[in-house]
Formats: C-alpha cells, sequence, structure tokens
C-alpha cells in the first residue's frame, strides 16, 4: 500500500504542464543566436558545468523553498481539519492544481477532484497562503551558451484527509490536530 501512495504521489507531481507564456529574462546580447527567435538583445547567457548541479538542456520544475519536504510540512502544518468534516466522518483526497507563475508566486488555484466545501476551502486557503516559489522554465542552448527562459507551470497536489491518526502512508496527509487540554494544574 506504501509503495502505491507513493507511485501515486509521484505520478501527481509527474504531471506538470507547461503553460505556454514564455517572458522575456534580461540580458546581454543578440549576437550568436542562430535562427531561435526567443534569444534576444537582452538575453543572459551563463555556463552549464554540471559539476554545478545544473542538468542542462531541459526543463526545470518551480521549486518549493526548502524543496519537498519543506512543502509537505507547510501544508501539513497549515492545513486546518473542518470540525464539520470531523463530526461527519468526511474522509478522501483532494487533488489541487494552480499555477507558480514565472516570479514565483502561486495564483489560478483550482479544485480539480474534491470531497466536500469545507474540506476543499481548507486546501484553498493553504496554498493560497504559500510563499513564494523558485520559478521553472526551460534551459536552452544558443551560440554563446546557455539560457532560462522562465514559464508559467501548472502543479498538482493530491492532499489527503483521514481520520485514522496511526497511518503509516507517505505523502501529504491530514489528520485532525489534538487539542489542548484545559483544566491542568501543576
Amino acid at each position: 500500500m506504501d509503495r502505491m501512495v507513493k507511485t501515486n504521489l509521484m505520478a501527481l507531481f509527474a504531471l506538470t504542464l507547461i503553460i505556454l507564456s514564455p517572458q522575456e529574462v534580461p540580458a546581454q546580447s543578440n549576437s550568436l543566436n542562430g535562427d531561435n527567435p526567443e534569444v534576444g538583445e537582452d538575453t543572459v547567457f551563463f555556463d552549464c558545468p554540471n559539476e554545478y548541479g545544473i542538468q542542462g538542456l531541459g526543463e526545470h520544475y518551480p521549486e518549493f523553498p526548502g524543496g519537498e519536504d519543506a512543502l509537505i510540512r507547510f501544508i501539513t502544518d497549515n492545513t486546518v481539519y473542518p470540525q464539520t468534516a470531523i463530526d461527519d466522518s468526511i474522509t478522501g483526497k483532494v487533488l489541487a492544481v494552480f499555477v507558480v507563475n514565472t516570479d514565483g508566486s502561486v495564483d489560478d488555484i483550482r479544485i480539480y477532484r474534491g470531497i466536500r466545501s469545507d474540506i476543499d476551502s481548507a486546501c484553498y486557503r493553504v496554498i493560497k497562503a504559500m510563499p513564494d516559489w523558485k520559478p521553472g522554465g526551460l534551459v536552452r542552448k544558443a551560440g554563446k551558451g546557455f539560457y532560462l527562459t522562465k514559464y508559467r507551470i501548472s502543479y498538482s497536489l493530491p492532499i489527503m484527509f483521514t481520520l485514522d491518526t496511526l497511518t503509516t502512508r507517505q505523502g501529504i496527509i491530514i489528520t485532525p490536530k489534538r487539542k489542548p487540554e484545559h483544566g491542568t494544574t501543576h
């Protein structure tokens, strides 16, 4: 079961779509740009050696500050399981979709598959409260070197709501938060 949940979570993260809206990147020169119309006179070129962790040409997906573990921690710490859903024993998975803009801000939040309005609203609120991401884009090569074209990229986020506080599944799992005990004195 754990492997299936992890596989499903990874598959949903991989379902990232590039929304075609490139943004010009400030740069230096358009010489040696070949036939590529995206290389303008303001394009900044950079060396792209693999020893710095940049894999070269290809897509670079948006990144939450601190990485995937920080994203999971942010969602679980900031999502409140609605008391009405707890009282009605409502559980399930919400699939939220949003766009990470070229400046890293989060926009166009949609609940692609919801459970119930109160739970869906909790997911919407936590995504709206996210800090700016490191934006994604496409690294390309021209005669002078490599350059980055930033894109708005759609991101899918599955959030599981469960009343089972002993769950061992991986992913973003929201369980009811414990209320502090009142009336205890020492």
